[in-house]
């Protein structure tokens, strides 16, 4: 099965990706292919993603700034001098390919700050792009969810 399809999978069966790689390997041969031509209804064909006879899509991912606000930290956290997030520093990159991106960048990314920014990387990588409204269809802003001390992230489709 290939990545694209267990995320399918995932989603529309509501599970992790262990327990939807079990189900959808358990399923019938009929069920499967429901579930792809379902799969190719909702999203086309994405044959063209894990072709190995082409290079895909990756996103830059560059840490643009770090935010911090004292006021809220004082109010909200129990170290309400906690300061800027420690786990990035401005100007880092990252790339993510198909690959990292199965293995949530093997543990060298937050995972709070990689679940508010996974979805947009995804779709650069199906090779889709980013928000309407955008400058630049290719290039976005995006930051994680800690509410005291925000990351704010450039993501960067590359071109193949």
């Amino acid at each position: 099965m290939n990545f694209e399809l267990w995320l399918f999978t995932i989603k529309r069966l509501g599970t992790t990706m262990d327990v939807a790689m079990t189900i959808f390997n358990s399923m019938s041969s009929d069920m499967q292919k429901k579930l792809r031509d379902e799969y190719d209804r909702e999203y086309g064909n994405c044959s063209n993603i894990n072709n190995d006879k082409g290079s895909k899509p990756k996103v830059r991912i560059t840490v643009l700034k770090k935010e911090c606000f004292p006021a809220l930290q004082k109010e909200y956290l129990s170290n309400s001098k906690s300061g800027v997030c420690p786990l990035f520093e401005e100007g880092q990159v990252f790339i993510a390919d198909m690959d990292s991106y199965s293995r949530c960048m093997d543990g060298k990314f937050c995972a709070d700050a990689w679940d508010a920014l996974n979805k947009y990387i995804y779709a650069g990588l199906l090779g889709g792009s980013f928000k309407k409204g955008c400058k630049n269809n290719k290039v976005m802003l995006a930051c994680c969810n800690d509410g005291t001390r925000p990351v704010i992230f450039k993501l960067e489709i590359l071109d193949k």
